[in-house]
């Protein structure tokens, strides 16, 4: 059962939502603590709910009622632990989870009854020989997704037919650690390989359309640019995030991020010009970088985030998400405002409002217009 440490007068907790504006989760800096082995977190397209994955199932909390106790969905004895957690992102298919159980993804559906045969989980996918070590529902189609594993491939599954994978991408030399779709090409999928970056085409699946040996270690994290089709970023342990454009000819990074730890995730904001960085270690802060701001350190040198988020030390954290309400007129006003949720290895979930402050370094203002990042 998840424990408040700080929230509204517990008199209000019965409110009825309506809407994100009634959330006074939004407004709060909240610290739930839930027990169990929990691998990855989750958020749903709606933003109210947050998925947590373990061996034992999934703990769906409704961060509107966070006094609740969390939904259980039981996995009935898988003992692995969950490397990766994936709600997917399209309203029409709000009730699909996806969740790794070694060389297994699990898809959970949360209209089915648990008391049936195989309880919440509709499907179980099975086309890798070692574990899995990442998931992506595709930005473009609500049916399709892909998964990673040490074995080297990565599979894409659509799951209106998921008895075998519909396609399969293969690297023969190293286990993949990431898989991401592009958030602008539908045809378009980005793996990583040790050091290696591959971008795939699924018209030719047969070999990369571009590889780039990206870094000096091995890459935990990808991120697509959300506005131009050809730009990502890696990060690693080798303490760098790296800008790839895949168009150019010339296997050399647009920008690099030097910091101070080893990255193990590293995230476009869905505001400005924000890279918010995760490291491996601990503690467990997060440090977000202005992209503008990349030229003006000096080649080799440690970037300075322009703000850190105080985390969940001594412990480690193990992923962030964001939280959205409002949304973007058609004269281009955006008036989107947004909330830091982490996990980390303290079994504790933080909920953190930004200062406008923070928002503008990265050059975001509410109210202001819609910028092309």
């Amino acid at each position: 059962m998840p424990s408040l440490d700080r929230f509204a007068e517990p008199s209000k907790k019965g409110k009825v939502i309506r809407s994100a504006y009634d959330s006074e989760s939004f407004e709060s800096d909240i610290t739930i603590h839930v027990d169990g082995l929990v691998g990855s977190a989750t958020i749903s397209p709606s933003g109210r709910d947050i998925a947590l994955a373990s061996p034992d199932g999934l703990a769906i909390i409704d961060l509107d009622s966070p006094y609740n106790p969390p939904r259980r969905l039981r996995s009935y004895g898988l003992p692995w632990l969950v490397t990766d957690v994936q709600w997917s992102p399209f309203a029409a298919r709000d009730y699909w989870i996806v969740s790794t159980a070694n060389h297994c993804a699990l898809v959970w559906n949360l209209n089915q009854r648990e008391d049936s045969t195989n309880g919440a989980i509709e499907h179980s996918l099975q086309g890798h020989t070692r574990a899995i070590t990442d998931i992506n529902f595709s930005a473009h189609h609500p049916d399709l997704l892909s998964t990673c594993s040490v074995d080297g491939s990565v599979h894409s599954w659509d799951l209106r037919r998921p008895r075998q994978p519909v396609l399969t991408y293969c690297d023969w030399f190293a286990g993949a650690t990431q898989v991401k779709y592009s958030r602008q090409d539908p045809h378009v999928i980005a793996s990583s390989h040790d050091r290696w970056l591959h971008v795939w085409d699924d018209r030719r699946a047969s070999e990369p359309l571009k590889s780039i040996n990206a870094h000096k270690t091995k890459i935990y994290g990808l991120d697509w640019n959300r506005v131009k089709p050809t730009a990502l970023s890696t990060c690693s342990l080798d303490k760098t995030i790296k800008f790839w454009d895949y168009s150019k000819e010339v296997n050399e990074p647009d920008h690099v991020i030097h910091t101070e730890f080893p990255v193990w995730r590293a995230r476009h904001t869905p505001f400005g010009w924000g890279m918010l960085a995760m490291p491996q270690n601990e503690p467990g802060d997060l440090y977000l970088y202005d992209r503008k701001r990349l030229d003006e350190t000096p080649t080799g040198e440690v970037t300075k985030p322009v703000h850190i988020f105080p985390g969940h030390a001594p412990q480690k954290a193990k992923e962030f998400l964001w939280r959205t309400r409002g949304g973007i007129s058609e004269d281009r006003t955006d008036d989107r405002e947004f909330q830091l949720v982490s996990w980390g290895t303290d079994n504790e979930l933080r909920l953190q409002c930004l200062d406008p402050e923070v928002l503008s370094d990265v050059g975001y203002v509410k109210g202001g217009e819609l910028q092309r990042l």
